[in-house]
């Protein structure tokens, strides 16, 4: 699974029974509760920064998963000043960032029996 993959597609949790499951938002319902607008929502949609999945079997929905992947991809454009195009770098960058830390943590916890220095 690729970088956009993982934070743009989850499994999200189940909904109430009858009507539409929780889960599952509108564009609209998304944007307000990212606290965005639409527009953008179908911008990060574009760059495969998220993904829809069916809402009942004629429109698009979003998984709550959505909503934090969102916020994240907002909050890291405008702390690092970059442009929605190049948010699939950053993200890459960030995981890959992640796996080193976590690669660094389980050497020096023994389970290779050799010591990196930390980052």
């Amino acid at each position: 699974m690729n970088t956009r993959e993982r934070y743009a597609c989850g499994t999200g949790f189940d909904g109430p029974p009858g009507g539409l499951p929780a889960d599952i938002l509108t564009p609209e319902e998304l944007a307000f509760l990212a606290g965005t607008t639409e527009e953008t929502i179908r911008e990060l949609v574009a760059l495969d920064l998220i993904c829809p999945r069916a809402r009942e079997a004629a429109e698009d929905g979003f998984g709550v998963e959505n909503i934090p992947a969102v916020r994240r991809i907002l909050r890291l454009q405008r702390q690092l000043q970059v442009g929605l195009d190049s948010m699939a770098l950053v993200l890459d960058l960030l995981d890959r960032i992640d796996e080193l830390e976590r690669r660094i943590r389980s050497v020096n916890s023994g389970e290779s029996g050799e010591r990196v220095r930390e980052i």
